[in-house]
């Protein structure tokens, strides 16, 4: 291969790999944009909760409890019994069987009574008790369903204003995002690179081989495909993205490519997230925000026009 295709081909790798980057990027972007829709989407979701209709606890009468009658009414045997016998020594038996039912009907009557006043007094006890709590409850729930009705407004209204711009700028970089791809895959449809080797990772390794001087040329026992093969299966290089990305420290000396465009995109990413989560309500007006757009504009266009001139010098 003469000087003048190497310098080609460096030149058309350089390029794919800077729309890769950039791929990368505005996936990332995208990603964190779609997220915070969806937060704020859920924010605007939910009905007010009614206190009356729904929540408030009613309070229930207690009834009287009478299990305890019959035992009192037995209880109160042993007393006539023992004052009957007593008395039997001074009375026929006869007598004294009379005399021991009446006083056990006497003895029943005031220990029912007694009975009877002291469950009656502890059913207003146990009533004060159980309004008083439920009273608390009601008014605890009271202020959460307040609490909560004034969040959703609130969220509500925030969503309402938050939502357009962050749509808008999504939808503004989606579109961008779609025309880098589909002029990324037309640089790549003119087949000057192998099937297997149209990714991220390749491109950025096979350009720094080429950029380099490491090799010349793509293919053959000396070219960039076989030495991407060979480092990668001796470990030297990362083929897999989500590795490269949380251990990009590793690829620094053997992808110094790599590195740098993923770091690069990076400080992309968090730069345009540390913008949104200032001011979402301001998105339009900002001034980096507007920058990144307007970025986005001139590098699709300059893509295309470099993807233009490819084309008829490949013809």
């Amino acid at each position: 291969m003469n000087s003048k295709k190497n310098t080609f081909l460096i030149d058309y790798y350089k390029n794919i790999m800077t729309m890769e980057g950039k791929k990368y990027e505005y996936e990332n972007i995208l990603g964190g944009i779609n997220r915070k829709i969806k937060e704020l989407e859920k924010l605007t979701v939910g009905t007010e909760r009614n206190y009356n209709r729904e929540e408030k606890k009613s309070i229930e009468n207690f009834p009287m409890d009478y299990s305890g009658l019959s035992s009192a009414w037995l209880g109160s045997c042993a007393p006539a019994l023992v004052v009957s016998v007593v008395l039997c020594l001074f009375k026929s038996p006869s007598e004294w069987f009379s005399f021991f039912l009446g006083l056990w009907f006497v003895i029943g009557i005031i220990v029912s009574i007694f009975y009877l006043l002291g469950k009656y007094f502890e059913k207003i006890e146990r009533e004060k008790k159980v309004k008083k709590e439920i009273e608390d409850e009601n008014k605890k729930l009271k202020a959460e369903i307040i609490k909560y009705n004034m969040n959703l407004k609130i969220n509500k209204s925030k969503g309402s204003v938050l939502l357009p711009p962050l749509q808008e700028e999504y939808n503004y970089l989606y579109e961008c995002y779609e025309k880098l791809c589909v002029t990324l895959k037309r640089a790549y449809e003119l087949d000057l690179i192998y099937p297997k080797y149209r990714n991220y990772i390749a491109v950025c390794t096979i350009y720094e081989y080429l950029d380099s001087g490491r090799c010349s040329k793509l293919d053959g026992s000396d070219g960039a495909y076989n030495l991407f093969e060979s480092e990668l299966r001796a470990n030297i290089i990362i083929n897999k993205l989500n590795t490269v990305v949380s251990k990009l420290d590793r690829i620094a000396d053997n992808q110094h490519a790599l590195y740098m465009s993923i770091c690069n995109a990076n400080y992309n990413i968090n730069k345009m997230f540390s913008v949104l989560s200032k001011d979402l309500k301001h998105i339009s007006e900002s001034t980096e925000i507007m920058a990144y757009n307007t970025e986005a504009i001139e590098q699709n266009t300059e893509f295309i026009k470099w993807y233009e001139i490819v084309k008829d010098t490949i013809k």
